[in-house]
């Protein structure tokens, strides 16, 4: 069963936030094409850290980091068929490259020690939702 949480109502909202920002009409003044990518690799490197704080195991983490691929394809595909927006191969790399930096987080020893479930006995090393004796 799953548990929801601050952090998965936090996690939600900002998937809505990224499909609002990614599917309204541009502002009459277009962001340099560098600061462009740029916030798409903090939006989705934000989305990975918020999804890594959502979840209690390195699996759930992983289901979070390809959901956040298929979100980011599936909006530079909706962005391409609207008449105001233009889908961007460049858009979904810097994509990407957030959700992976992001996910770097969790091959952090301290991350991989304290964070997740551990897998061989399903109890947690010391989740942090866990309150500590």
């Amino acid at each position: 069963m799953i548990r929801f949480t601050l952090s998965h109502v936090l996690l939600t909202g900002y998937i809505v936030l990224l499909c609002w920002l990614s599917l309204k009409p541009p502002s009459e003044s277009s962001d340099p094409l560098m600061w462009d990518k740029l916030a798409h690799f903090i939006a989705y490197d934000g989305f990975a850290t918020l999804a890594l704080i959502a979840s209690t195991s390195q699996r759930r983490f992983l289901e979070w980091l390809i959901t956040g691929f298929a979100l980011g394809v599936m909006l530079e595909l909706l962005q391409a068929s609207t008449g105001y927006r233009t889908g961007s191969v460049y858009d979904q790399i810097a994509n990407t490259l957030g959700l992976a930096a992001g996910g770097g987080l969790a091959l952090l020893p301290p991350i991989k020690k304290f964070w997740f479930i551990d897998t061989n006995n399903d109890t947690a090393t010391n989740p942090p939702a866990q309150k500590l004796p």
